[in-house]
């Protein structure tokens, strides 16, 4: 993106989410851009700019995303908790009970892409509009889905780091064969059906 396209988004309000990107990796991402642009004399302020909500599975990263301030709006566990119980449910049929090994990372590649599948048909159904999930920083249901309120001027985003484990030397490096090939379909699907402004995706291969 250029310098003239950042600036001109940044005159904007702006709702960003983000899903299993660490212990605040967006809001340092975005505090390290404004020092990045401010350092080649590119005036940018990011004042205009909250974070909805963050997702992780992490203790730690929960634990700090929880108690940081002002740090996200809302903080859930899991991309899957945020779903409705009908949709967890059909996760749980489909997903595939046979041992997570090397030996089987083909079939169990195939059994998470027909789950994605699946849940690129049940868009409505799985993602709707006034989902509430149980929020860790205020301890009731809030809101998934970020509200523009109404305003032109506002853009919405998502940017993700979706879990590394299936291809770093982290997990066991079984690929779309792992289990969490799972939240990631879900990443996916979520993302098709919100239609935010603009979406990120970081991952490692190492």
């Amino acid at each position: 993106m250029s310098h003239f396209r950042f600036t001109d988004m940044m005159r904007f309000r702006g709702i960003l989410s983000t899903d299993y990107s660490g212990a605040g990796g967006v809001e340092q991402m975005f505090a390290m851009s404004l020092a990045g642009f401010k350092a080649r004399g590119v005036d940018v302020e990011l004042n205009s700019v909250t974070v909805h909500s963050a997702t992780d599975i992490d203790k730690h990263c929960l634990q700090v995303l929880t108690g940081s301030v002002p740090g996200p709006a809302h903080v859930f566990n899991d991309l899957r908790s945020k779903l409705p119980k009908r949709a967890r449910e059909k996760l749980e049929e489909l997903r595939p009970d046979i041992p997570h090994v090397k030996a089987n990372a083909v079939p169990l590649a195939e059994a998470y892409s027909s789950m994605g599948n699946c849940i690129g048909k049940r868009l409505k159904i799985m993602f709707t509009k006034d989902a509430v999930a149980g929020c860790l920083k205020h301890g009731c249901d809030c809101p998934v889905e970020p509200d523009k309120g109404g305003k032109d001027d506002t853009w919405i985003s998502n940017i993700s780091g979706v879990a590394c484990t299936p291809w770093s030397s982290y997990g066991k490096r079984l690929g779309w064969g792992d289990k969490m090939s799972e939240p990631y379909h879900v990443w996916v699907g979520e993302r098709v059906a919100r239609q935010e402004d603009f979406i990120g995706l970081e991952n490692s291969p190492y």
